[in-house]
């Protein structure tokens, strides 16, 4: 029995290194289910324009930040985003 009591604190480490070991390994394969699923289309077009179409900006986790937003823009034209905060104004600049 004196075994289990000296043996704990390298039992209780062995177990979170195994936790975290499995915890990466299902982040990996979570990650590749991601990857492979439908993302962004690019379509080639003869016009110098960009046209955004329901796009849509979340977090892997599927928390949506910005939802089905349609813009069109052309060489030197300006844009505005406006919005309250944390609306996801910042986070759809950064996702462009």
């Amino acid at each position: 029995m004196s075994w289990f009591v000296a043996a704990y604190a390298t039992l209780a480490q062995w177990k979170a290194t195994v936790d975290r070991l499995t915890g990466f390994q299902a982040a990996i394969v979570a990650a590749k289910t991601r990857a492979a699923a439908p993302g962004i289309t690019r379509v080639s077009h003869p016009a110098d324009s960009v046209h955004l179409r329901e796009v849509t900006v979340s977090f892997p986790d599927a928390e949506r930040l910005v939802c089905n937003i349609d813009v069109s823009l052309r060489p030197g034209e300006r844009g505005l985003t406006t919005g309250s905060t944390g609306t996801g104004k910042s986070t759809l600049g950064r996702a462009l």
